[in-house]
């Protein structure tokens, strides 16, 4: 059973693979909760997280909390589904109030670019390969902040000393001290 904080467990940026809820067939009819087939496209439905625009893809056959609503791919890609509804800005088509919200009737009437199915495929097999590239990027960013951390702790500690370093120092920043 997917709730809205499962959106940001690792792993699920995209599509969702961990939970920390898993809930029988008998407790879903208690609660008379439906099950949404893999690759139904989610997003929140109310509060601070419908603002910050997460979409996700169900994983596998799921059933949601009443703060998730979806969109179930029917001769649409799926995955050209969760990259067309990542450009819903729900800031902009939100009922303001105490709690933001949309309902189904508001997410019914949002419309997508529909290309033919192949062009559909194309696209999201191209995005996806960004979406690749750039986690590759974020990583190697996050190695070289740490490595940054590092230093600037070796250096601010004296662990590391420069006083006797030769170091070409560019005349701009002699210029102000």
């Amino acid at each position: 059973m997917i709730k809205v904080e499962d959106m940001n467990l690792p792993g699920n940026d995209k599509s969702i693979q961990e939970v920390t809820n898993r809930v029988t067939d008998e407790v879903l009819d208690e609660l008379s909760k439906n099950v949404f087939p893999e690759n139904t496209v989610i997003h929140p439905r109310v509060g601070e997280a419908l603002l910050l625009n997460k979409t996700r893809i169900t994983g596998e056959d799921t059933a949601f909390d009443d703060n998730i609503m979806g969109w179930i791919p029917e001769e649409i890609n799926p995955e050209y589904l969760y990259y067309a509804s990542t450009l819903v800005d729900f800031n902009a088509v939100a009922q303001t109030g105490t709690v933001p919200s949309i309902n189904k009737t508001m997410a019914a009437n949002f419309r997508f670019p529909l290309p033919p199915k192949e062009e559909q495929e194309e696209i999201a097999e191209d995005l996806s390969r960004v979406d690749s590239q750039v986690s590759i990027y974020e990583e190697e960013k996050e190695q070289l902040r740490r490595v940054k951390q590092g230093l600037m702790q070796d250096l601010l500690s004296g662990t590391v000393r420069t006083h006797e370093a030769d170091i070409d120092i560019p005349e701009a920043v002699l210029a102000h001290g």
